[in-house]
């Protein structure tokens, strides 16, 4: 049978199991042998651990899902992920009686291993049970105590703890400058000098049009040049500050600091990428967005207003001057047409691949009627 889904995008398959239960998304990989290690990815990043399901340990011997647990924690703190929640809830089959539980070793790394990464809200439930067929919660397990660390929960050790993920994650954005900033910075000084050349060489008033064109460009250079450095500038003191930390030099404020930095340095470096890409002749340019409902139709006419609330909002976020143009009701009393125009550089390229139909498809859960949604944007 044809691999269809192997040919999906990546991202839209992370999409998909990121909203799929934990047992569900492990089930996809029956499907297509790309979903293995994309199920995986999106467990790593996921901030939410759940073990809950009685499916998750159902006829496997207690060390099986034991080392499932240990296994994913594990991935999760590769992956530098925070984790806001983590539960656990597993039966033990103790034959040995009351109070010895197959999982006791295991308790205090889970813990342990969830409170270091940043969790918020641990829970690990362990019924020892002489049945093999007992389930979590059940009333006829038998309760055991486990003496945790003293001080697992101390206040600094916990704020120290939980920097492990904003650790991992200021590393990752520094290697990533490291290897990127350096060789962008080289050309965009290139590219400065040489912009710098041609404005020597040019009588500024022979051709003004040609000369405001070559100031902008040499403008832009300059920018980017002094964006560049002072991105290496905060890689290099978010690497410090995590150095620092390992010697308990620093409080979790200036640490926290570096990761807001490390942050800002990795959305740079993602909007650089892509305007090197945008090389169209209007792509640096603002853009205006027209959405119209395709049919007359009140469902037509209330996708179309959600789509535009929806790129209205976009815009904003992105820190956009967002202007109304027009908003064209219907005989429905909602949107027939709505058109708006975002101020910003490189909007008309980041756009440019939003024009055309924009469907919604959603069918009954009662039948199997479909019904399809469309708005056009221009």
């Amino acid at each position: 049978m044809e691999d269809r889904l192997s040919s999906l995008p990546d991202d839209l398959l992370h999409s998909i199991l990121c909203g799929l239960p934990l047992k569900h998304a492990a089930r996809t990989s029956a499907l297509s042998r790309r979903w293995v290690p994309q199920w995986i990815r999106a467990l790593a990043t996921s901030p939410v651990l759940d073990f809950t399901d009685w499916d998750f340990a159902r006829g496997q011997p207690p060390a099986r899902p034991a080392a499932t647990v240990d296994r994913c924690l594990r991935l999760h703190a590769e992956h530098g992920t925070p984790l806001h929640v983590s539960h656990v809830a597993l039966v033990s089959v103790s034959p040995s009686g009351p109070g010895d539980g197959a999982f006791g070793r295991d308790v205090v790394w889970w813990i342990a291993a969830a409170v270091a990464w940043g969790a918020r809200e641990v829970e690990v439930d362990l019924t020892t049970s002489q049945e093999e067929d007992a389930v979590p919660h059940a009333d006829h397990g038998s309760a055991a105590f486990l003496e945790l660390p003293a001080d697992l929960f101390r206040a600094r050790n916990y704020q120290m703890q939980g920097l492990y993920s904003l650790k991992k994650r200021i590393e990752d954005a520094v290697v990533r400058v490291e290897m990127t900033a350096s060789s962008a910075l080289e050309l965009e000084e290139a590219r400065r000098i040489k912009q710098e050349e041609v404005l020597r060489k040019r009588n500024l008033w022979d051709n003004p049009a040609k000369s405001h064109e070559t100031l902008s460009a040499l403008a832009d250079a300059i920018r980017v040049v002094d964006h560049l450095k002072d991105l290496c500038f905060k890689a290099e003191e978010a690497k410090l500050i995590s150095q620092l930390s390992e010697m308990d030099a620093i409080n979790g404020e200036l640490f926290k600091q570096a990761y807001k930095s490390s942050v800002d340095a990795s959305e740079y470096l993602d909007r650089y990428q892509m305007h090197k890409l945008l090389k169209g002749p209007y792509d640096k340019e603002g853009a205006c967005i027209m959405v119209t409902a395709v049919s007359d139709g009140v469902a037509s006419e209330l996708w179309a207003a959600k789509v535009f609330c929806m790129y209205t909002s976009w815009a904003r976020k992105q820190g956009c001057k967002v202007g109304l143009i027009e908003k064209v009701p219907s005989k429905n009393g909602h949107v027939r047409s709505a058109a708006m125009e975002i101020e910003s550089e490189y909007m008309f390229g980041i756009l440019s691949g939003e024009k055309g139909m924009h469907r919604m498809t959603y069918s009954s859960l009662e039948n199997s009627d479909t019904c399809q949604l469309a708005g056009l944007i221009s």
